[in-house]
């Protein structure tokens, strides 16, 4: 397949004068978009987020409060309330990935309406609505999904974003085997895959469990973590990745939050259960992975290193 790289790779000028970011989550989850943000110290104007899932939204509001513009399901934003939303800088998402995985035996694909695979269109929908009606505002964009969907998928994806993927795993600065298609216009984006690849950031499963209650990994790196408690578990025998006081043992809740990149006690929140938490966390993005992308926009909108100069 030819993509018209021209087009799909075009990257503005860096402005004279920054201006705070105005962001667009689809599929926010538990906003690591926006913690990544943060963690760069952008100055944040406006971050509007599509999530329909309860202990998510509660997540979010309770570590950013007003700071997190909920505008809900992503099926039901049109062009009318799109165009109130204006300006809009980035456009981040990653749809549910259940219907694309061939780990899924039952997964319905892209194109079947009774799945969530579809909802990939709707990312397409919005992002295509926004250059529309801002065709004087450059929107970067960031779509992400999982790599072992099949060929077809990949292929469809990629011949609406006119690019193909670029594949970053979290293995290569972070305990757990990670990967993941990007497809975007994030300066350098590929460049980014290339670097992480030859990294020294990489850290060990031991670097993130709880000190001094003998806690040890069995393994340097965990398998892929997913919603899916089961997930915890090492390779076909489902072996314990971790020991303690010689007894097998999982990742706790909260190791699993700093495995993923995220502050201790992120989701724990109200009554959220264990369960319901791994769950959260299982669905989310790889915080060194997206920090490691948005690193490059730090020349195209203001923060607060660029206050401090002034």
């Amino acid at each position: 397949m030819i993509f018209n790289n021209k087009v799909s790779h075009f990257v503005p000028p860096v402005p004279e004068c920054k201006t705070p970011i105005r962001v667009l989550s689809l599929f926010d989850g538990i906003s690591t978009g926006l913690y990544v943000l943060r963690k760069l110290k952008f100055l944040v104007d406006a971050y509007y987020a599509s999530e329909v899932e309860d202990d998510a939204i509660r997540v979010s509001k309770f570590n950013f409060g007003d700071k997190i513009i909920q505008i809900g399901d992503i099926t039901k934003l049109n062009k009318d309330y799109l165009e109130s939303l204006l300006p809009i800088d980035l456009i981040i998402g990653g749809s549910p990935c259940t219907d694309l995985s061939k780990v899924n035996p039952a997964r319905k694909g892209l194109l079947d309406f009774t799945g969530t695979g579809i909802l990939f269109f709707d990312f397409y929908r919005i992002l295509k609505e926004i250059q529309i009606l801002q065709p004087d505002h450059h929107v970067f964009w960031l779509f992400e999904n999982v790599a072992s969907m099949d060929i077809s998928s990949r292929s469809i994806i990629s011949r609406f974003f006119n690019m193909p993927p670029v594949i970053l795993n979290a293995k290569y600065i972070s305990p757990q085997e990670r990967q993941r298609f990007f497809w975007g216009n994030i300066p350098n984006l590929q460049k980014i895959a290339d670097v992480l690849k030859h990294s020294n950031l990489s850290s060990s499963l031991n670097d993130h469990l709880t000190s001094n209650l003998n806690r040890v990994a069995a393994v340097r790196k965990l398998r892929t973590v997913t919603a899916n408690r089961n997930s915890l578990k090492q390779g076909p025998t489902r072996e314990d990745p971790i020991l303690m006081d010689g007894e097998g043992d999982v990742p706790w809740v909260t190791e699993l939050e700093s495995i993923f990149g995220f502050k201790s006690h992120y989701t724990d929140v109200g009554d959220l259960s264990i369960c319901r938490r791994q769950r959260l966390i299982g669905k989310s993005w790889s915080v060194p992975v997206v920090e490691s992308i948005f690193k490059p926009l730090l020349e195209y909108f203001s923060n607060e290193l660029d206050s401090e100069k002034n």
